[in-house]
């Protein structure tokens, strides 16, 4: 019996996951978070720097405090605050396998505010990740549970939304789950990037790519010369293209891309989920190098060998073009956006025999397979690449460049910085002119093409070698920061009375390593500050109920990451 009991329960197991996976996108379960019309300035997997969009954004007509509503049955299974990233944001996990989130927030509903706000000050930290546990905060479908903001990286105020499984956290293509947005309008086509590939069907940096603008023609997009397009052996091609939305002037990442070559499929895309630990493999689906220099992005479409998204449905070769024969063939694209609408754009190609395969000789470099570890070490220098963080073999190349004023080593140039890395690498720089004094207000920076410096997270051992992890390529070198982050008052002097004031605020900077911790006294008692990043300034909201009236002594402090610190003193009464 026992045992009957058990296969049953099995059975029973198996149907209700085979029919979740059947059906992973409910499309009548989850209600809108916003009682108004849904009007989008991102969509899911939009392309961003390094990752793909994790969830929708919505509109809030450029303000703040909307008030947002639990879009099904639930609890509260997470509560953030941080000036970065996702800023104020609740996760709300519900009882078919999904979390929703509900990011960028202004404030909490009063329950969790109060409870937000005493976990702030039990803790003494002004930036808090909370697990409540799943009885304390229960929801039900259309419960208010927060106001929309623009907190954290935020350019704007609106909502950012998700739905994420809740096993796997990976973020789902939340218009898939029947919320009701108006969308009748087609994706755009704005030009094909042809690519000449070597004889290993690998696309070098060192290769010049050529691009096509496109132009519409009725309903369809063509070639604005309508040329045919001569290339070699072996090529690759991408297309620049945008999804529209109605009301939405924002350029929206394209949900399903085709390419055809002589109507067979050898290369189609669909975004329906990614994982966090895959998206920066974003930066291999798109011309990496176009996006850096010219500011905008384009599809690959054809993929390098250690691109591992999930999101290729049909790759025919790596999807790259081979031709054997002479003749004229049709190329021909299809975008299409979560509501079935469509654009095409074809051209005609045909082989150029005087177009011969990329050349590979590079013999200045060093031959570094993608699926292998690799070593590199030079005066002063070393580096160490694990396997698989690169997406194809590479030619590495290396240069030192001498010294600025303002560093303290020179110039090391590590291979091209518009080539694209997946993962961390391990960086040794040796310590050549820096007094021991100074060691501990060291770090490695990164400099870009304008002279900036970066901060590297960076350590220090007892010999003077400084060393980091970093996923980009370019130059580096040591520099140093002994100069205290800068405290500016904006509404606060001395002695002041501010009966009539909400908030006392101040703006701050650092000038290299950047802001590593911040914090508030009240007469010697700690209270809480919000930092707005995107804007640098750090602002107390008075609090009647903790600081009685009169006279009190106010201290703010600021730290670097370099420990470097700097303090406000003064006295204000209320």
């Amino acid at each position: 019996m026992n045992y009957f009991k058990t296969v049953l329960t099995f059975y029973f197991i198996f149907l209700v996951n085979l029919l979740f996976a059947q059906n992973q996108f409910v499309t009548d379960y989850f209600r809108s978070p916003i009682d108004y019309s849904l009007v989008l300035s991102g969509n899911f997997a939009q392309l961003r720097e390094n990752h793909y969009h994790s969830g929708i954004d919505f509109k809030t007509d450029n303000k703040t405090g909307k008030p947002l509503y639990a879009v099904a049955d639930g609890y509260i299974s997470r509560i953030n605050v941080s000036p970065f990233g996702y800023g104020s944001a609740i996760y709300i996990d519900h009882p078919n396998g999904y979390t929703s989130v509900y990011a960028h927030l202004n404030s909490f509903s009063d329950e969790v505010a109060k409870y937000v706000k005493n976990e702030h000050y039990k803790l003494e930290k002004n930036e808090l990740t909370l697990y409540p546990p799943p009885n304390q905060f229960v929801v039900k479908k259309g419960d208010f549970v927060a106001f929309s903001g623009n907190s954290g990286h935020s350019y704007g105020p609106h909502l950012h939304f998700e739905i994420r499984h809740t096993e796997t956290e990976n973020p789902m293509n939340t218009l898939l789950f029947g919320l009701p947005y108006i969308d009748n309008l087609k994706p755009r086509f704005f030009h094909l990037a042809v690519y000449p590939l070597s004889a290993q069907n690998r696309f070098l940096p060192e290769t010049a790519k050529t691009i096509f603008p496109a132009k519409l023609v009725g309903n369809d997009y063509l070639l604005s010369e309508n040329q045919v397009i001569r290339v070699g052996e072996k090529t690759g091609f991408g297309v620049r293209v945008h999804d529209l939305m109605n009301q939405s002037p924002d350029r929206l990442g394209v949900y399903n891309l085709k390419m055809f070559l002589d109507n067979n499929l050898i290369y189609e895309h669909q975004i329906d989920e990614f994982s966090f630990d895959e998206t920066r493999s974003l930066n291999s689906h798109v011309d990496y190098e176009l996006k850096k220099t010219t500011n905008k992005w384009t599809y690959k479409c054809f993929v390098e060998p250690n691109n591992l998204l999930p999101i290729f449905k049909t790759l025919n070769n790596r999807a790259v073009v081979e031709l054997s024969d002479f003749e004229k063939h049709n190329l021909k694209f299809v975008a299409t956006d979560e509501k079935g609408n469509s654009s095409t754009f074809e051209m005609q190609i045909q082989r150029d025999a005087d177009i011969l395969p990329a050349s590979s000789n590079f013999s200045d470099r060093v031959i570094m397979p993608f699926d292998k570890e690799n070593k590199f070490e030079r005066e002063g220098i070393k580096l160490s690449f694990q396997a698989n963080i690169f997406y194809d073999t590479i030619f590495f190349k290396f240069a030192i460049k001498p010294k600025l004023y303002n560093t303290y080593s020179p110039l090391y140039v590590v291979h091209n910085e518009n080539v694209p890395v997946n993962g961390y690498f391990s960086i040794f720089i040796e310590n050549h002119t820096l007094p021991a004094h100074l060691l501990q207000k060291a770090l490695i920076v990164k400099i870009n093409s304008a002279g900036h410096f970066s901060a590297v997270k960076t350590k220090v051992d007892d010999l003077g070698t400084f060393s980091a992890s970093i996923r980009e390529f370019g130059t580096y070198a040591v520099a140093i920061d002994n100069v205290p982050p800068l405290i500016k008052p904006l509404n606060i002097s001395d002695k002041k009375n501010v009966s009539a004031q909400k908030t006392i605020e101040f703006k701050i900077s650092d000038n290299l390593s950047g802001i590593s911790s911040y914090n508030a006294y009240i007469d010697g008692k700690w209270v809480l500050l919000e930092y707005n990043y995107m804007k640098h300034i750090l602002i107390y909201k008075i609090d009647s109920q903790r600081i009685k009236t009169g006279e009190h002594k106010f201290v703010v402090r600021v730290s670097d990451v370099l420990g470097n610190e700097s303090k406000y003193e003064c006295s204000f009464t209320n």
